[in-house]
């Protein structure tokens, strides 16, 4: 993780501290130096952020459009999300798993789909999780953030805690 962010820095990446990148995570690495993403980010798996568009390029020799990607601060972008060129994802806000994003996404919203669309309030989505009990078949592992949990725990204390989780899931499911 960190070497990618290394390669993107040096491509011309605004790239705050603290971030995650899953794997398989790709940008348009032609033209890095629109995009910025800001401090406490978590970009999930397979993600592809877009900062060109040579389609009528290609077909009628139309200007290719460029455009900045901003993922603003503690931004949460989901596994196998597109986000094209021309795009903020506001603070605290959420993309869903599978999206197309080619809109801005404010700050504390969800937006989720292809094209992706504002659904609801980070804040509503927390308050049904923490008010209702999971489905079934869903559990709920109470850790500490990633970035609290690099500082504050050991990895032999992380994997005990996924362990009794693990084991507590198991008889929950039983």
């Amino acid at each position: 993780m960190e070497e990618k962010l290394a390669r993107w820095r040096s491509l011309g990446a605004a790239i705050g501290k603290n971030i995650f990148i899953g794997f398989d995570v790709v940008i348009d690495e032609g033209f890095a130096e629109f995009l910025t993403i800001e401090d406490n980010v978590v970009i999930a798996a397979r993600t592809f952020i877009i900062l060109h568009d040579s389609a009528l390029n290609n077909i009628s020799g139309d200007p290719i459009r460029v455009g900045k990607v901003t993922l603003k601060e503690q931004a949460y972008i989901g596994a196998n999300v597109t986000i094209l060129p021309g795009v903020t994802i506001g603070s605290k806000a959420i993309v869903g798993a599978g999206s197309v994003v080619t809109r801005d996404v404010p700050d504390g919203m969800v937006a989720v789909g292809n094209p992706a669309a504002v659904r609801t309030a980070v804040s509503t989505v927390r308050s049904r999780l923490v008010e209702q009990p999971p489905r079934p078949g869903i559990f709920h592992w109470d850790i500490l953030p990633w970035r609290e949990r690099r500082e504050k725990m050991t990895a032999e204390e992380i994997h005990e805690s996924y362990t009794r989780f693990v084991d507590q899931a198991r008889q929950q499911k039983s």
